[in-house]
């Protein structure tokens, strides 16, 4: 069946806004107290930034990095995340990505990868803060989930390694963040639905116009995957040129997806 031609005007893309509170019954504030107060003595708070000591167990960042990542209200461009002017039209891409021909639908992020942010992204590449995913995966949810749910995501797939490179680091961010972010919007995990097929150089070695070029083909769908006029929310760490992810949405759109929506951590403004 022939599907409706999909721009970017499918997928509106709202600024992050500041989170809203949220209500607890006095039964449920009873409770929580105490239990609160023996996990801060057995694991004593503390920011995943800079260290800091926290005096919320629920947060996992402090106020002086969480407002350095968070630039609330900041506009960006509705197909590829990138920072743009407050009275910028995006909604057909921005200048920068409508030269890129990106197969993807439509991108979302955290914030811009600088300052704290990259800091946080070059710490969550290391198994050992394995604890990063679910703490920006609660970010997700706190500025960005209206948008998330806003998709109709029908699944949630992560950016695979290729498995050499895999089996060296141990760990895969994007998986560890798209298994989270699965849990919580209560969405099927396909950990196994993409595979990398191909070896490349990390994108970071090549200059701009070669990273496309790197990863042409690089993506493939596995032959048993039942991706027909699925949504895809596509989970990565960075989105820097958009090859990888437009590579990436290139084989889940062969395999029959009808929309792929990108989530990343940061972007890049390079």
């Amino acid at each position: 069946m022939a599907t409706a031609a999909l721009t970017a005007d499918s997928f509106p893309v709202p600024r992050a806004s500041a989170p809203s509170a949220q209500r607890t019954g006095w039964w449920g504030r009873l409770f929580a107290r105490p239990v609160q107060s023996m996990r801060g003595v057995v694991y004593p708070p503390f920011c995943l930034v800079c260290d800091v000591d926290l005096e919320d167990p629920d947060e996992s960042f402090c106020a002086g990095c969480l407002a350095e990542m968070m630039r609330v209200g900041e506009s960006a461009c509705q197909r590829c995340a990138l920072r743009v002017g407050s009275f910028v039209a995006t909604s057909h891409g921005c200048l920068a990505c409508r030269r890129q021909n990106h197969r993807f639908d439509a991108a979302i992020r955290l914030g811009i990868y600088e300052g704290k942010l990259r800091e946080t992204c070059l710490s969550f590449k290391s198994v050992h803060n394995e604890l990063l995913g679910p703490a920006l995966t609660r970010l997700f949810l706190r500025y960005q989930g209206e948008f998330l749910r806003s998709v109709h995501p029908d699944m949630v797939v992560a950016v695979p390694l290729h498995f050499v490179r895999h089996f060296r680091r141990g760990f895969n961010q994007a998986e560890s963040l798209a298994r989270c972010l699965a849990a919580e919007l209560q969405l099927p995990h396909r950990s196994r639905i993409l595979k990398r097929v191909r070896r490349t150089r990390p994108q970071s070695e090549l200059k701009r116009d070669e990273r496309r070029e790197n990863v042409h083909g690089a993506f493939r769908a596995r032959p048993a995957a039942d991706l027909k006029e699925a949504t895809v929310l596509l989970v990565d760490d960075i989105l820097t040129t958009g090859a990888t992810c437009s590579d990436a949405a290139r084989a889940l759109k062969a395999a029959g997806a009808a929309r792929v929506v990108v989530a990343v951590v940061a972007r890049s403004q390079e």
